[in-house]
């Protein structure tokens, strides 16, 4: 499906930043005009560059619906943003949370480091998820761009500036 595009812009955000990482590696002829991490690095599971194993692990075998608001609620930043997100969050289980962690953690610790190119990272100063220091030890000397944002892990204005700046 993609093929069919003459030029595709890449934005990913958190574990997708990974995740986007690994697909890519599979199609270098993908006519990419931008690619953009927001809040995530090739790293996800890392001492010093993504979120530190303890943390991570600890994160899946503590899941359960109240770790989950608590954790929503750190990626938000405030309770105003967390109440925004609460109606835009997906409705999944637990246990599939749970499984897709555990797929991720899985597949990055079997899984080649990709060498795809990011051309420009952003930093939410506020991330709490992905802590900033983590992230810029992941992409300084790596993107062509690095930026900072007054932003938590999820912000719905960062988002929405990149976007428009894109169009």
């Amino acid at each position: 499906i993609l093929q069919e595009y003459s030029e595709i812009t890449l934005i990913a955000w958190s574990m997708g930043v990974w995740a986007a990482s690994q697909i890519m590696k599979q199609y270098p002829s993908l006519p990419l005009s931008q690619s953009i991490a927001i809040n995530g690095t090739l790293y996800p599971i890392h001492e010093t560059k993504g979120i530190a194993p303890a943390i991570f692990e600890g994160t899946l075998q503590g899941l359960n619906d109240q770790s989950l608001q608590k954790f929503q609620r750190r990626m938000c930043g405030s309770i105003a943003a967390y109440k925004a997100f609460q109606t835009v969050a997906p409705q999944r289980p637990v246990e599939e949370l749970k499984e897709e962690l555990a797929a991720i953690q899985k597949q990055y610790l079997s899984l080649p480091p990709s060498d795809f190119a990011w051309q420009k990272a952003i930093i939410g100063k506020n991330d709490r998820i992905f802590l900033p220091d983590s992230q810029w030890l992941a992409w300084s000397n790596k993107v062509d761009s690095l930026e900072y944002a007054e932003a938590a892990h999820y912000q719905a204005e960062l988002f929405d500036n990149v976007i428009m700046q894109i169009n």
